[in-house]
Formats: C-alpha cells, structure tokens, sequence
C-alpha cells in the first residue's frame, strides 16, 4: 500500500510539472511603446450623441482653455496613468458650450508622439466636437484625454478652431511636470 502511496504522489508532481508553464506570462507587458498608432489627419468626428451634459458652470480655474473648448481639470496638473504598454494617459474631457463646435489637432512634433483619446474612436492626431443645443445643462463634455507614446511627459503643441474663430489658435500644454506654461 505504501508504494502505490509513493507511486501516485511522484505521478500527480510529475504530471503538475508538466501542467505549470515554464515561459512568459501571456499577460506580461511588452515594454515600453516608443511609437504610436498610425492615423489620419482627418479629424475624428465626436459629436453631440457621444457627450454627456455639464451641469454645473464651467469652465473653472482648473480647466485648460482654449476658445470655447476647455479640457476639463487639465491645468490643475493631473499625474497621468501609466498604462501596461508603457503609454502614459492623461485623462481630461472635453468640454463645450451648447450648440458650439471646436477642432482640435496635435501639432508636429507631438504628432509622432501624441494622440488625442475619445471614448467613442481610436486614438487620433484631431477631433472635431460639437455640443448638443441648449436644454440638457449648461454644456456638454466628453470622455477622453491625451495618450503620449514613449515618454511620461510633454509640451504638447495644439491647432483649436472653433466657431468664433476666424485662425487657429496655437496653444501649447503642459502634460505633466514640464518646462512649458499651461496655455501660449
């Protein structure tokens, strides 16, 4: 009896050697993105049907500002979330008056290292919002931010366009502890 003990017990450690993988984890990270996806310079489309309702005034001295379009808690300096690829995200809304429309662009050199996050699209070097009419809140934001590629930090150069603007406004801001002044 106690060498069929023996036997069965050498028997299940063998067979749970076999079982245990010896390579990576499937979910092991890759390392460090140092390049982002391709995209168009044509403008990502997120329109009234993708944001939700502002409710309270806005925008507010922690916002970035850029025309009518303002990045919701952007200048209060938000440390970015680090993600398994090596990007770091920047979450930040985007945030309209009712019924106004804005564009926003990444300006080289941050187009080889930066795109802009929408909920309802992939990752894009522009977006063109549009708020939904009055009636739902004072405005409409929505859910996004910035994503840099191979880095934790930028000064990241911005075209907006919006409706009252005859050119772009150029703006650079600062995505983390970096040497640029929020909005130029």
């Amino acid at each position: 009896m106690h060498c069929l003990a023996a036997v069965l017990t050498v028997a299940a450690a063998a067979l749970l050697a076999a079982c245990t993988p010896t390579g990576p984890s499937v979910h092991t990270p890759s390392g460090p993105t140092t390049a982002p996806p391709r995209a168009s310079a044509v403008p990502f489309v997120d329109g009234c049907a993708q944001s939700r309702p502002i409710d309270t005034p806005f925008p507010t001295g922690d916002d970035v500002v850029m025309g009518e379009l303002s990045f919701g808690g952007l200048a209060a300096a938000p440390a970015a979330t680090l993600q398994p690829d090596g990007t770091a995200f920047y979450k930040s809304g985007a945030q309209l008056p009712p019924s106004a429309s804005a564009t926003i662009r990444i300006e080289s050199p941050a187009d080889e290292y930066a795109r802009i996050v929408v909920e309802a699209g992939p990752p894009s070097l522009a977006v063109a919002y549009t708020g939904c009419p009055a009636g739902d809140g004072v405005g409409s934001w929505w859910v996004g931010g910035f994503l840099l590629y191979g880095r934790a930090t930028a000064c990241l150069p911005l075209a907006v366009t919006g409706d009252a603007d005859s050119a772009a406004r150029h703006v650079r801001v600062a995505l983390g502890p970096h040497a640029c002044s929020r909005t130029q």
